[in-house]
């Protein structure tokens, strides 16, 4: 299994269906139009679940044996992080969200 790599140009964010906080963040960037790619990780996990968490420790650069949270932001391929890290960069770095 070969997980799709984030993108060099875009922000990407890795989501699974059904996933509230995936949700949230990608209403935010598309409410005020900012660009991403989305890498839905259903079919990953549906796979191999345990090949794709070995491959996402190798992209996140830790070492967890089972557990992922979703959402997982990228901008560019620089890491931001899931759900909080993610609402803390809106907050930190996109002056238009200044009163989320």
């Amino acid at each position: 299994m070969n997980i799709t790599l984030p993108d060099k140009t875009l922000i990407s964010i890795y989501s699974k269906s059904n996933c509230k906080n995936c949700n949230i963040i990608k209403d935010i960037f598309n409410e005020y139009n900012i660009k991403y790619i989305e890498i839905n990780c259903d079919e990953y996990l549906r796979l191999d679940r345990e090949e794709f968490i070995k491959q996402m420790n190798i992209l996140l650069k830790t070492n967890i044996d089972t557990i992922i949270q979703f959402p997982i932001v990228f901008d560019k391929e620089t890491l931001i992080g899931t759900y909080d890290q993610t609402i803390q960069y809106i907050k930190n770095n996109l002056e238009f969200y200044e009163n989320f």
